[in-house]
């Protein structure tokens, strides 16, 4: 166990290195262009603070101390936001699809960080500026969060928004609170964050549409960790005390999370870290944090202004210590009674049967279609089992003929047993069975069976596999390079599928169709359509014999 814990300085040198990049989407007028277009145009804006922080501290390395260039922007950025305030707190904005005005916490709390910076640099007229914009956005989330005080417990249906948002109300409200030292807004924000976290799942979540959303759960782990920073509290403690052991539990050994469970995401790289610095306060959250850092920083892919914002914040709020070397727990892990993730011998398979009905017309709530997603320590996701929505075709069972499975309302999973199964029951009494059998540390069967008394003349078992655009698959001996353009290829009986750059190859008993690509729901677009960069690999296999069964092979070379 390391007690000289220098990891922090990586978390601040990675953000360092950030910075030309994300300067080069900065405009003159004061805001930074977001990379990903539906994106409000202010979520970027939260790269004030990192600038704020290199501007105003002097480390070996920093080219950006005192640097007035650096000072102008940081300026001209507070003043697009202050500018753009209305009366009512709110900031007119836009982004693809959306013109309109939102009470910006997330802008908020980064603003205000880089305000207690710089703001004696701050010319008079431009500090009461900045102040005024500030205080009327506080008093706008002081009245929301003040509507919520008549209920003395919190559910996901609470608050007309996800509980995420809220929880950065709370924060942005106590640290606003703080800054100008209003001991009213203080105390509601306190009082709000204590009953926000005994709504958390004993599970160590906060449910949104029914079940958990592990990325943005994060995001409300964010809010309560920064107010616990701000004011260590023992019942916000508790919180990110659970907040942990669910995430880590519900993570790969990679640090990506396991999407089966998820009721609003599909499966994500690269992973937050929103939040997670409250973990750094154990020996075991700090090299679980470790682990994260370095994952995502060999994501190799460009931060966000607001990815850096918060990494700037994961720094600032580090708990040093001791670090243990990391060990990616073992065995069998459960949520509750609807799912579990088995590892065993560098597989990982999650089984889950949650029974929560979606509204149709929630476009942000995922249908659950998917019981089961697998994963291997030499090629990561390999079954994707991320839910769908209004795509019957991606499920894990097909059925084409007059029958339909209906609503899953329940289901079993047995891990008492060799092989470990999970059972989906239906409303139509289509009832199915996943079977996991881990043969080897290279070899292991997924067995689907129809148990149901209701009987289907068309079943299939049928896997969402994570290969996307660009890569190439083999089927017998011919190559395919998946591409935008329509692909569906037969796998004889017997025939074998090598995916992974020759890492994988899958065997179905019964043989199988490969369809290319398979686009899913986007919650985040205005059309709900996904980019080429979503498609996924759909392998359809039948079920055939007495009882209707499809078994396919997984071997790692």
């Amino acid at each position: 166990m390391s007690a000289n814990d220098k990891f922090p300085d990586l978390i601040r040198l990675t953000v360092l290195r950030q910075i030309p990049q994300v300067l080069a989407r900065y405009n003159a007028d004061g805001f930074i262009k977001p990379i990903d277009p539906n994106e409000h145009m202010l979520s970027a804006s939260q790269f004030i603070y990192p600038m704020a922080y290199f501007y105003k501290t002097k480390f070996s390395g920093n080219p950006y101390f005192g640097d007035e260039s650096i000072l102008h922007k940081i300026i001209a950025m507070g003043d697009f936001v202050a500018i753009r305030t209305r009366r009512d707190g709110k900031v007119q904005t836009g982004r693809k699809g959306f013109d309109g005005g939102y009470l910006a916490q997330r802008t908020l709390i980064f603003w205000l960080e880089a305000f207690a910076l710089i703001k004696r640099e701050l010319a008079a007229a431009q500090r009461r500026r900045w102040e005024a914009a500030m205080k009327r956005t506080l008093q706008g989330l002081a009245d929301k969060l003040a509507g919520f005080m008549s209920q003395a417990r919190f559910h996901s249906q609470s608050f007309y928004t996800g509980p995420n948002h809220v929880s950065l109300y709370a924060a942005a409200l106590y640290t606003g609170a703080m800054a100008f030292k209003h001991r009213p807004w203080q105390k509601l924000a306190l009082k709000f964050a204590e009953r926000f976290a005994e709504s958390q799942n004993p599970e160590g979540y906060w449910p949104e549409h029914g079940g958990p959303v592990t990325n943005y759960n994060s995001v409300a782990l964010a809010g309560m960790e920064r107010i616990n920073f701000l004011n260590p509290h023992p019942v916000l403690q508790e919180t990110i005390r659970r907040a942990f052991d669910y995430h880590e539990r519900t993570t790969y050994p990679d640090f990506t999370p396991v999407a089966l469970i998820d009721r609003r995401m599909r499966y994500k790289r690269p992973p937050f870290l929103w939040g997670f610095t409250g973990f750094t306060q154990w020996p075991r959250g700090r090299a679980f944090l470790r682990g994260l850092v370095r994952a995502r920083i060999r994501c190799d892919q460009p931060f966000s202004g607001e990815e850096c914002a918060r990494w700037m914040e994961c720094f600032v709020h580090y708990h040093r210590g001791p670090v243990p070397r990391y060990s990616p727990w073992r065995g069998t892990r459960y949520l509750g009674s609807h799912a579990c993730f088995i590892r065993d011998r560098g597989w990982q398979v999650n089984f889950n049967v949650n029974p929560v009905v979606v509204s149709p017309n929630q476009i942000f709530a995922l249908d659950y279609q998917n019981v089961v997603s697998l994963w291997h320590q030499r090629t990561g996701l390999i079954v994707e089992g991320s839910q769908g929505k209004r795509r019957p075709q991606h499920g894990n069972f097909l059925f084409p003929g007059s029958k339909k499975p209906g609503i899953m309302y329940t289901g079993t999973i047995g891990t008492l047993c060799t092989p470990p199964y999970v059972e989906a029951m239906h409303s139509n009494h289509i009832d199915v069975r996943v079977e996991a059998d881990v043969k080897s540390a290279s070899t292991m069967t997924l067995t689907a069976i129809e148990v149901g008394r209701q009987k289907t003349d068309a079943a299939r078992f049928n896997l969402p596999l994570c290969v996307g655009v660009g890569r190439m698959i083999h089927v017998g001996k011919r190559s395919y390079e998946l591409s935008k353009n329509n692909l569906a290829v037969h796998v004889p009986r017997g025939g074998d599928v090598t995916l992974f750059d020759g890492r994988l190859t899958m065997r179905c008993d019964k043989g199988g169709q490969l369809y290319f690509p398979c686009r899913p729901w986007n919650s985040y677009s205005i059309d709900n359509k996904s980019g080429m960069e979503a498609a996924f690999l759909r392998f359809e296999m039948p079920m055939t014999g007495k009882p209707k069964s499809a078994r396919v092979t997984f071997r790692i070379s």
